[in-house]
């Protein structure tokens, strides 16, 4: 009789085995032509910032930040050098339970803002995935009161 009742009570539960992933960060990489004053670039990501801001419910956006002079994703180290025609856009989404909408579809629309913005000669928005490059040191702390701590650091030194 138990084994019937929990088969028929999974038929009302929800499983997910891969549940979609919180990315709360989506970076917008952006040139204008060579050439471009510095100037000129800020009034451009500035009209980028405000069509995100125009099209996403205000409670999605926690910030938006501007980096001009650089487009560089990777935080631990390599660049694609300086130019004042490039910036770097970086859109941080509130907590998902603080969200009107899914972090997947906000980020579909700042795709779709990037999309319109014919402004610039390169825009490219993707989540930031928060990893290092791959071959870039990446540093890992062990944090335990229990002296095995030192054997998981040997360990992973051996890795």
């Amino acid at each position: 009789m138990f084994l019937f009742l929990m088969v028929i009570s999974l038929a009302f539960l929800r499983i997910e085995l891969h549940p979609e992933t919180a990315m709360d960060t989506v970076l917008i990489q952006t040139e204008l032509p060579t050439g471009t004053p510095f100037d000129a670039n800020v009034a451009q990501v500035k009209l980028l910032q405000q069509a995100i801001r125009d099209d996403l419910d205000p409670g999605d956006i926690k910030n938006i930040s501007t980096v001009v002079g650089h487009h560089d994703t990777d935080m631990f180290g390599s660049s694609d050098g300086l130019n004042q025609a490039w910036a770097m856009t970086t859109v941080q989404f509130s907590h998902r339970d603080d969200m009107t909408t899914s972090h997947k579809k906000a980020l579909q629309k700042v795709k779709d803002i990037a999309a319109k913005q014919t402004q610039f000669s390169l825009i490219y928005a993707a989540a930031a995935s928060g990893a290092p490059v791959l071959g870039e040191a990446a540093e890992l702390e062990i944090m335990s009161e229990d002296s095995q701590r030192f054997k998981v650091a040997e360990d992973m030194k051996d890795f």
